[in-house]
């Protein structure tokens, strides 16, 4: 995939109906909203008992990921753990950790592509994990690292994130926060097979950014669990009260840094928050600008 190449003489991207509720004047005039997202995200107690908690479930799932592993390696060929790139807190990259659920090298000749229903590539096993959300389990390990939260945005591989970046504004938002292994999208819509999928699940990653609190967080995670119990997702999501109806949010030209939309801007993918971008991903700048709030962490 070619790199991006952004108008710096474009104009602001069409105002996200829930940054204009939740954040209108960062909707207004692309301002970074960083600053203004609830502190909860940053709140240090969270964070360590989020790594505690992960760490505490690797040990007492140990014998059930070992059996996993082991059912893996004697259905199909090749390693049972797959560590994927993911692009996460500030657009930093990191390896997030499957349980396999396809054949070997299935993308080798395809690269990145989205889901689809009924994929030829999953393994039988694969598809039990799949529909009981077992092969997102040791992701548990990304928490404990604090790569990853319980709850957030799904994160997305380096090549979608470019495509979807471009577009969908606003799209780079949802980078102000640590990923989650479920979220406010996933308990209500499927998952993603298309751009257009993503752009209802853009206005559901925002409206967590700036509503989260425990009690939603404990009824996303309870309606998780509902989901891999067997529990129908619309049901799930009544019953634990986060069910919602996005409406998709569309295309429109890239943003730039800070509400700026003059030629002094950076050259491209300088993020609509300032956030210091990764090297590897081919649309990041060279010089970047960092973000006194989050980007200091190592």
């Amino acid at each position: 995939m070619s790199a991006v190449q952004v108008d710096r003489n474009c104009s602001p991207a069409t105002p996200l109906p829930t940054l204009e509720k939740y954040a209108p004047q960062a909707s207004a005039n692309g301002q970074s909203i960083v600053s203004i997202s609830p502190t909860y995200h940053r709140w240090f107690l969270k964070q360590w008992f989020e790594r505690s908690l992960a760490a505490t479930g690797l040990v007492l799932t140990g014998p059930l990921l070992l059996l996993l592993i082991v059912l893996i390696r004697l259905t199909s060929r090749g390693p049972a753990l797959y560590w994927q790139e993911r692009v996460g807190l500030c657009g930093r990259v990191f390896r997030m950790c499957k349980l396999r659920s396809m054949t070997m090298d299935a993308e080798e000749w395809t690269g990145a592509v989205w889901a689809q229903e009924n994929d030829p590539r999953v393994t039988k096993i694969g598809r039990v994990l799949r529909k009981f959300h077992l092969d997102e389990l040791v992701q548990l390990w990304n928490i404990a690292r604090g790569e990853m939260s319980f709850i957030g945005p799904r994160p997305e591989r380096p090549e979608i994130a470019l495509e979807l970046s471009e577009e969908i504004p606003g799209y780079e938002h949802r980078w102000t926060v640590l990923p989650g292994v479920t979220g406010l999208a996933q308990v209500n819509l499927s998952p993603d097979q298309t751009v257009n999928c993503v752009r209802k699940k853009i206005e559901l990653d925002l409206e967590y950014i700036f509503t989260a609190e425990p009690f939603l967080d404990m009824r996303i995670m309870g309606c998780t669990i509902l989901k891999m119990i067997g529990c129908p997702q619309k049901i799930a999501a009544k019953l634990l009260r986060v069910a919602r109806s996005p409406e998709p949010v569309l295309p429109s030209f890239p943003v730039v840094a800070e509400g700026s939309f003059n030629s002094s801007v950076n050259d491209s993918r300088i993020s609509t928050f300032g956030f210091h971008k990764p090297e590897n991903l081919p649309y990041f700048a060279e010089e970047t600008v960092d973000s006194p709030t989050l980007c200091s962490r190592n």
